[in-house]
This record gives structure tokens, C-alpha cells and sequence, in this order.
């Protein structure tokens, strides 16, 4: 049985599953409360849960409703709150007994921006200098920025592990979009592609995609092949590659 043969820093779940549990913090995607308790209620059985003392329970709760600006809701009944307010009171109780390993299933979905920033600021805070944090998302953006190493999954399969850095620098050249007007003869993205600073070129319905090194070398040639071949551009965007072009090299996949 794998389950049995698995250990967290050297605790086995089958053999000490009280210590197991002490040494996880889980925020579920979709989270589960007593929501006729209120959330200071539902946050202190949880703190009775693994043990925490009376006063070591309150004065957690107390510290991090005040950083998640729930302080004045804390008497009121989960059943009450908007769903970012309760994804912020599934931050603090997965934080309450200050885990070793944190376990995030989408931790930002349903939050405006500033409750984003906010719960990022308390998961780093809380988390150190315990360093093991592992969240799933499909914002590609917020991988980007918070994750020290990312790991793309594509159908099950494990595709790509490395620092967003890293995953990003083994794309090659800037990408270019272009939107034109007209229909483009036959030959183009061959033409394109003859180009030694030209890597790829791809037709999207009315959006040629490139990838190109010296954008701003090769881009006048670009609209002049392209003027050539009978379209005329709307709107040119340049950009260096993200992590967003790692997943969509790597999946195979592209955006319409």
C-alpha cells in the first residue's frame, strides 16, 4: 500500500496520523464550514482540533483576521460571508497551527485584486521560514510570480519542472502578434519563415503569430511581406516570452 509507505519529514500518516496532521495546512478549492457557527467559532474548534492551547488559539485568530480585514465579521456565521470573505477564512485556518506544508487548491479563485495581494502577503509571511508550499492553479500569471519552481501537468502527465525563469528562458525569440485586414495569398507564413530572424509563423484567422529574435530589426520586413501578400495590419503587439508561452509550447496547445 503506497499510502503506507509515505512519510513528511520523517512522519508516517499510518503510524502517527495526529503528528501527520499537525504538520499539514490544506485550503480545499471548494471549502467546507459549519456555516451556522460564526467564523471565530468554526476557527477555534479547528485550533481545539490539533491542540492548540486556549490563548495560543485566540491570539492566532485574532492576528490573522486582523490581516485579512475579517476582524469585524469574526461573530458572523459563515452562511453570511461573500465567497472571497470565506476563501479568506479558509486561508487563516489552513494557516491557524502553522503547518510545516501547505497545500493550496486554488487559492485566489473568486477574490478581487486586493484580496489576492493580501492572501499572498499572509501565506508568505506564515510561511516562513517553513518553505514548503504547493498550490495548483490555472492562472498562469500567479505561477509566474509566486512559485520558486513550477511544474506544468498537461492530461495527467507531468510535462515541464523547473524556476519559472528557466522555463521561460528555453523559449526562444520574442512573440509578435499581428491583426490585419484582407486575405492573405498563398505562401506567407512560408515567406515569413525564410527570414533568419523569423523562428515560426502561424495564421489564426485574422492574426498572424510569431516568434521572432530583434523584433524591432525584423518587424518594417514583416509588414512589408505582409503588405506584399495583399493584408494590411490593424494592431502590432510585441512581448517577451512568458510563462503562458511555456504551457502553451508545451501542452501543444494555442489561444484563439
Amino acid at each position: 500500500d503506497v499510502y503506507k509507505r509515505q512519510s513528511l519529514d520523517g512522519v508516517n500518516p499510518q503510524n502517527s496520523p495526529i503528528s501527520f496532521r499537525k504538520l499539514l495546512g490544506v485550503v480545499h478549492q471548494f471549502g467546507s464550514f459549519d456555516l451556522t457557527l460564526s467564523i471565530w467559532d468554526n476557527l477555534n474548534i479547528y485550533g481545539a482540533f490539533h491542540g492548540l492551547p486556549k490563548h495560543e488559539t485566540s491570539r492566532r485568530i485574532n492576528h490573522l483576521l486582523e490581516r485579512l480585514d475579517l476582524v469585524a465579521k469574526k461573530h458572523e456565521p459563515i452562511e453570511n460571508l461573500s465567497g472571497g470573505q470565506r476563501r479568506k477564512v479558509q486561508i487563516a485556518r489552513a494557516l491557524l497551527h502553522r503547518p510545516k506544508f501547505l497545500f493550496l487548491d486554488e487559492p485566489t479563485t473568486g477574490v478581487d485584486v486586493y484580496s489576492r495581494k493580501q492572501i499572498w502577503d499572509i501565506v508568505r509571511e506564515e510561511a516562513s521560514p517553513a518553505p514548503y508550499i504547493i498550490f495548483t492553479s490555472h492562472n498562469v500569471d500567479e505561477a509566474e510570480k509566486q512559485c520558486d519552481r513550477v511544474l506544468i501537468i498537461n492530461q495527467g502527465t507531468s510535462i515541464a519542472l523547473d524556476t519559472p525563469q528557466r522555463l521561460i528562458d528555453s523559449i526562444i525569440g520574442h512573440r509578435i502578434e499581428i491583426r490585419f485586414e484582407g486575405q492573405p495569398a498563398d505562401g506567407l507564413e512560408q515567406t515569413l519563415e525564410a527570414n533568419p530572424l523569423v523562428y515560426s509563423a502561424e495564421i489564426h484567422n485574422s492574426t498572424l503569430r510569431l516568434r521572432v529574435e530583434a523584433p524591432s530589426k525584423c518587424l518594417p520586413q514583416i509588414l512589408e511581406c505582409c503588405s506584399q501578400h495583399g493584408i494590411a495590419a490593424t494592431s502590432v503587439v510585441t512581448r517577451s516570452a512568458s510563462l503562458e508561452d511555456v504551457l502553451l509550447k508545451s501542452t501543444g496547445r494555442e489561444l484563439n
